[in-house]
């Protein structure tokens, strides 16, 4: 995937999100090829905002792995996620 497409697509995401368009977000966000480690902590952040604690947990445990710049992010969120 070109790194525009993953832009743009994350851009996307996040104007859904900002509609509280959480389904739309979701499916967004879900749809990017090769998902960066920013793209999965907003998949576990749409799944914390509807109270999908499971997601959540889902997305940050197969995602902690992920490497980039919101790798402590993500672990971070995989605590809240284990304490909730």
């Amino acid at each position: 995937m070109a790194y525009r497409d993953l832009v743009r697509g994350w851009h996307e995401g996040i104007l859904a999100m900002d509609k509280g368009d959480w389904d739309s977000a979701l499916k967004i966000f879900s749809s990017i090829e090769e998902p960066s480690s920013r793209i999965y902590f907003n998949i576990g952040c749409v799944h914390l905002l509807t109270g999908n604690l499971e997601g959540a947990l889902q997305n940050s445990s197969g995602t902690c792995a992920a490497v980039g710049p919101s790798k402590p992010t993500q672990s971070f969120q995989h605590c809240i996620c284990l304490h909730c």
